[in-house]
């Protein structure tokens, strides 16, 4: 796993995925883009908005 943030691979962490973007990607392991608006797509991932993030790529292989 990798976490891309600020322009730039960062560290990785760990948090439970329910409920959030990241969810979807590991249940149904494929791509998932959600290109602008990812915290209201998912209000209960904190984490999104702590970040600021304004969209989301995730990929599963």
């Amino acid at each position: 796993m990798a976490f891309w943030g600020n322009g730039c691979l960062t560290e990785n962490f760990q948090y439970k995925i329910a409920g959030t973007s990241c969810e979807p990607v590991v249940k149904e392991a494929q791509l998932k883009f959600y290109p602008h608006q990812v915290q209201k797509s998912f209000p209960q991932a904190s984490g999104l908005a702590a970040m600021g993030a304004v969209c989301y790529l995730g990929i599963n292989q």
